[in-house]
């Protein structure tokens, strides 16, 4: 936007005819406006915080007498017709960039404190004293204090409000703030057009992308041990070359954690490891350990969510273990408590004290996990357990992150635009998952392709946790300060409940609470000086088996789920299919074929970079740009005029 700004034309609602002049002109000039009034609402700015607008007017003036448009009487006697065209842009923090991160680590914690006691509770077997003496549990046990602390910080700093808004990439050397996303941020471009003299603000058009940096725990000035450690792809992976899973089929809706389903299989340790979080967090939460203050559906369901996790560890023990006498003795034991209903009958019967089921299955499931740890042989040398841990706590920060700005691209499409109203669109989204469009313009060179690593490894993860929307009273208004909360109801599987709706929304949706998955896809195109020196090198491979992997996953998704227009659906099919089968340099063509494709499913769109500031910034413009052409009737000339301002 120019520093030097122009006077405008009119004033709102009256002519200004000092300045009308008898003659055919087009102008294209910024100015500071307050929100566009199609968003200035309660939910919007529950959502939203630091809103900055940028505001772009084309105004066409006309001679003649045409009567469909209002005209104005000069002092030379020719009748002047008007349109103007306003293009706002518009930029604002998201709100729940800290309060997510927050909800989602008093959930890992607590988890976590519940195996620290569970590991710590007396003895009442012969040998659990040489389990819990051996150097390996002692240093697991210390590495999960380590973690708790750093978990604790990571909230006092979160409540306090001293991260800022707006960060650089280097806000990751400070392990305080890592579990917040670096730059979180709305990028909303509201298309609205006017007749004059009337004053008619209608919106044409509206698109929203949501900005952030990228999702890692990695950076190169960090001194800790989490930058010792490389990519979650490299960490998760048993060979030393890592190749993309086989291809299935995204439409379950229930999914069962595989190898066959990610990009990467996930390592039966850390599998094992979040079993036995569920099932000390089950056992020995602050509910359990005071049931007088449970109610009878509570406690049944406590048993229930047991049950489940410990058919899961029975399942683990016979697929991977079947040779082994003792586990398979621990198996037998526990089939007898699943089908023994006596055992279960009394809220008592989980009650963590000596004899109790908590202190008989302890021993077992902590040799269970250590085998499953000596059977990992990644391709990178680990030292275990503590290196376990740490990778545990690498996973959260980046859920921690991903989770963030996932949660605020859902929040700001379910309840301020109307995605809901369209024709299809919430069976498609109850059925086949809400799509999510995942852009990034890292590189494959040192640290940027760790983070892309991590990033790539998270997407398989997202994709298991089920968002849950529940609808309020019509009066009620969004918080999302105390009506955002994380639970694991069925053991396993993480559940974030979203702000409660209001049961009538101004864009036509009145109906029930549901529950979705979103359908990540993730592409990159490395854009800057480095990525030039990856497509000299075999680094660019693995860029190409990301882009092989997602661009194939939203093809599949545009095959069965509910589209906005079949027309323009077909031609951006096609249009992404050939694009994906070529390899150029720079392919940044491909992404904005992957972006008209999401745009025809309805999707949602995250773009992202190093810090979400120069490579994003100009991504983001670009794609503004190519919708206002679609809206707007631009000269070339008027076009890259435009363009400038938006870059300055």
């Amino acid at each position: 936007m120019s520093s030097k700004e122009e006077p405008l034309a009119y004033e709102y609602g009256k002519p200004n005819l000092c300045t009308l002049l008898p003659s055919v002109t087009t102008e294209c000039t910024p100015v500071r406006p307050a929100l566009p009034t199609c968003i200035n609402n309660q939910k919007w700015h529950a959502l939203h915080t630091n809103a900055v607008v940028h505001r772009y007017m084309r105004e066409s003036r006309e001679l003649g007498n045409q009567e469909r448009y209002a005209s104005v009487q000069t002092s030379v006697g020719q009748r002047v017709h008007r349109k103007a065209v306003f293009i706002d842009e518009i930029m604002a923090d998201c709100t729940v960039n800290s309060i997510v991160p927050v909800r989602l680590l008093q959930f890992w914690k607590s988890k976590l404190n519940a195996f620290y006691r569970f590991i710590q509770e007396e003895p009442t077997e012969p040998g659990m004293e040489n389990i819990r003496a051996e150097t390996s549990v002692t240093e697991f046990l210390s590495h999960v204090l380590a973690t708790v602390a750093l978990m604790e910080g990571n909230i006092q700093t979160a409540l306090r409000g001293s991260c800022p808004t707006f960060k650089s990439s280097t806000e990751k050397t400070n392990l305080d703030k890592a579990f917040q996303p670096i730059n979180l941020q709305l990028q909303s471009l509201v298309v609205l057009k006017e007749n004059f003299p009337v004053v008619e603000h209608m919106p044409q058009f509206r698109y929203n992308v949501t900005t952030v940096g990228a999702f890692t725990g990695y950076h190169s000035r960090n001194s800790t041990c989490l930058d010792s450690l490389p990519g979650l792809c490299t960490l998760w992976s048993t060979e030393a070359t890592r190749l993309p899973g086989p291809m299935v089929d995204y439409r379950r809706t229930s999914r069962v954690e595989g190898s066959d389903e990610q990009f990467v299989p996930y390592p039966a340790a850390l599998r094992m490891f979040k079993l036995i979080l569920d099932i000390a967090d089950t056992c020995l939460s602050p509910s359990v350990v005071n049931p007088c203050y449970n109610s009878v559906a509570q406690t049944e369901d406590r048993k229930a969510k047991l049950r489940r996790l410990l058919e899961q560890v029975i399942k683990e023990i016979d697929d991977r273990f079947h040779q082994s006498e003792e586990l398979q003795d621990f198996a037998v034991l526990l089939r007898s408590a699943l089908y023994d209903e006596s055992r279960w009958t009394h809220p008592w019967s989980l009650d963590p004290g000596p004899g109790s089921w908590p202190s008989r299955i302890r021993r077992p499931l902590m040799s269970l996990l250590l085998m499953d740890i000596q059977d990992w042989n990644p391709p990178y040398p680990v030292n275990f357990p503590g290196d376990m841990i740490r990778m545990y706590t690498r996973e959260c920060l980046v859920m921690s992150q991903m989770i963030t700005a996932t949660i605020a691209c859902i929040m700001n499409a379910i309840y301020t635009t109307d995605l809901l109203s369209k024709r299809n669109t919430l069976n498609s989204i109850k059925t086949n998952g809400l799509l999510v469009y995942y852009e990034s313009l890292l590189s494959c060179w040192e640290e940027e392709k760790v983070m892309l690593e991590d990033i790539v490894a998270g997407m398989d993860l997202l994709a298991r946790i089920k968002f849950t929307v529940c609808v309020g009273e019509s009066w009620e208004l969004v918080n999302t300060n105390q009506q955002i909360s994380v639970e694991s109801p069925t053991g396993g599987e993480m559940e974030i409940f979203l702000p409660r709706m209001p049961s009538t929304t101004k864009f036509g949706y009145n109906g029930e609470g549901f529950s979705f998955r979103v359908y990540p896809v993730f592409l990159n195109v490395g854009v800057n000086e480095k990525a030039s020196l990856t497509e000299r090198s075999n680094e660019i491979e693995f860029q190409h088996d990301i882009n092989k992997f997602h661009g194939k996953r939203l093809l599949q998704f545009s095959q069965y789920a509910a589209c906005i227009d079949s027309a323009m659906l077909s031609t951006a099919r096609a249009d992404f299919a050939r694009e994906l089968s070529m390899h150029t340099q720079k392919q940044f063509s491909l992404l904005q074929r992957a972006e008209k494709l999401t745009e025809a499913l309805g999707g949602l769109r995250v773009t992202m970079c190093k810090s979400a500031k120069d490579r994003t910034a100009m991504a983001v413009t670009l794609e503004q740009m190519s919708h206002v052409q679609d809206h707007v009737e631009f000269t070339e000339s008027e076009w890259k005029a435009m363009l400038d301002d938006m870059r300055k």
